[in-house]
C-alpha cells in the first residue's frame, strides 16, 4: 500500500482536497440500485491501467472487476494529460456485484477505499464527471493485494456474520464512517479464545478509533470498548472470550469519522480446556459449581454483575481459593467467599494479579465465591483470569 493512500484514507468524510496526491473524500452510501447501467462495463484487471475520457453525450463509463483471489482492491485515478488549466474532478463509485454501493469519492488524483473482496466476486466502477472533466483523459489503475483471509461484505448481523478460523489473521475495513462488520467465534470444542484487533498499517497516519462489541450466542452484550486503537500499542490484544461446545460468540467491529478506508486485522487464538466458566453464572442460583485442585479459566465481562461459583465441602478443613489475573489486566478484581446462607465469610479487595483467600469449611455445607470487577473499573479491559480451590 503506497503512503499516499494510506494518508488519504483518513480525510474527513465531505471535505474536498484539491491537492494532488491526497486522497478524496469518501461519501459512501450502501443503497440497492440497478445493475443495468453497467451491463457494458470494460473488463479491468488486477495490475492493469485503462484510459478513457467522458463526452457530453456520454456522462459516464464502467468498468468491471473479477478479484483473481481473495484480498483488498482499490483504484487510482489520476488525469492523463493536461488539455486546460481547468482541474477537472471525476466522481468514482464502486459497486459490488449486486450493484449496491459500496464507496465514493470525487478529486482530480485520488484512490478509492479499499473494499475486501473474496475470489471471483465481481466489483464495479463508475466514473462520471463531477466538474470540468468533459473530453479530459482519464487513466484508471485497479490495484490489487492479494491476501488469504479477509472479512468482506456483506456481514451486518449475527445471521450473516463472517466465520472465522480460530487461530487465523483476518484483514477488514470500514466502508463507511458508520459502518459495521460482524464476526462469528465457534468451536466445537468447549475453550477461551484471546482476540486481538489493530491497524493493520502500523504506518498509517490515522488515529483510528474502531469500536469493539462482544456478544453471546444469544446476542446478549458482555462487553464493549470504543477510541482504544490511537496507536499500534493502544489495541485489543488481551481480549478474552469463553466458547462452549457449539455454542457460537459475535464480535461487532464498528467504525468512526476516521475508520473509513483504514485497514484493520483481527486475530484470534484458542485454547481448549473443559475447566472454564458457563455463561450465565452472574448469581447465586446460577452459580458454577466447581471442584477441589482444579484450575478454572474465565472471562468477566465489563457489564456483567460478577462470576459466581459454589462448591460442596467434603470435610471440615481450611480452604484456600486463590484467583490469578491474566498478565494484560489493567483493574483491580473484589473476590468474596459466601457460606451457605449467602453471607460473606471472607473478601480480598484490588486483586490485581495474584489474590489468596483463606476460610474454614463445614462437611457437606455450600459455599459461594464471587469474582467482581471493584467498583469504578467495569470499563477496562476484559481479560482472563484462573481460579483454583485447594484444602489443607
Amino acid at each position: 500500500m503506497k503512503m499516499r493512500k494510506i494518508i488519504g484514507v483518513i480525510a474527513a468524510v465531505g471535505l474536498v482536497c484539491n491537492m494532488i496526491g491526497v486522497f478524496a473524500p469518501v461519501n459512501v452510501v450502501k443503497a440497492a440500485t440497478s445493475t443495468s447501467n453497467l451491463s457494458n462495463a470494460t473488463t479491468i484487471s488486477a495490475g492493469k491501467t485503462v484510459t478513457g475520457s467522458l463526452s457530453n453525450k456520454q456522462k459516464n463509463k464502467s468498468y468491471k472487476f473479477t478479484a483473481p483471489g481473495s484480498g483488498y482492491l482499490d483504484f487510482y485515478i489520476e488525469r492523463a494529460e493536461v488539455k486546460s488549466t481547468n482541474a477537472p474532478m471525476w466522481k468514482a463509485t464502486i459497486y459490488d456485484g449486486n450493484g449496491t454501493v459500496v464507496c465514493d469519492a470525487t478529486e482530480t488524483t485520488f484512490y478509492t477505499n479499499a473494499v475486501m473482496v473474496e475470489k471471483d466476486s465481481v466489483y464495479y466502477l463508475d466514473i462520471s464527471n463531477a466538474s470540468n472533466a468533459t473530453d479530459e483523459k482519464y487513466q484508471i489503475t485497479a490495484e490489487f493485494t492479494e491476501y488469504d483471509n479477509v472479512i468482506a461484505e456483506p456481514n451486518t448481523g449475527s445471521t450473516d456474520a463472517k466465520s472465522v478460523s480460530l487461530g487465523t489473521t483476518y484483514l477488514g475495513v470500514m466502508d463507511k464512517a458508520n459502518d459495521e462488520d460482524y464476526i462469528r467465534l465457534y468451536s466445537d470444542t468447549t475453550g477461551y479464545v484471546k482476540m486481538s484487533l489493530k491497524k493493520y498499517v502500523s504506518s498509517s497516519a490515522s488515529s483510528a478509533d474502531w469500536g469493539f462489541t462482544l456478544y453471546d450466542s444469544e446476542m446478549n452484550q458482555l462487553y464493549n470498548l470504543t477510541s482504544k486503537y490511537q496507536t499500534d500499542s493502544l489495541n485489543t490484544e488481551g481480549l478474552y472470550v469463553i466458547l462452549q461446545a457449539g455454542k457460537p460468540a459475535y464480535v461487532r467491529i464498528s467504525g468512526s469519522n476516521n475508520t473509513a478506508g483504514v485497514i484493520y486485522s483481527f486475530d484470534t487464538s484458542f485454547t481448549p480446556s473443559s475447566l472454564v466458566e458457563s455463561e450465565p453464572n452472574n448469581s447465586f442460583a446460577s452459580a458454577d459449581k466447581i471442584k477441589l485442585k482444579k484450575t478454572y479459566r474465565a472471562a468477566l465481562a465489563e457489564t456483567a454483575t460478577g462470576d459466581y461459583y459454589v462448591y460442596k465441602a467434603t470435610k471440615a478443613s481450611k480452604h484456600v481459593l486463590k484467583v490469578t489475573l491474566s498478565n494484560e489486566i489493567a483493574k483491580a478484581y473484589r473476590v468474596t467467599v459466601y457460606d451457605k446462607d449467602r453471607n460473606p465469610l471472607v473478601s480480598k479487595d484490588n486483586v490485581f494479579k495474584n489474590g489468596k483467600l483463606s476460610f474454614k469449611t463445614k462437611k457437606g455445607q455450600k459455599y459461594y465465591i464471587l469474582v467482581e470487577h471493584m467498583s469504578g473499573y467495569d470499563s477496562e479491559l476484559n481479560a482472563l483470569y484462573k481460579l483454583q480451590l485447594t484444602a489443607k
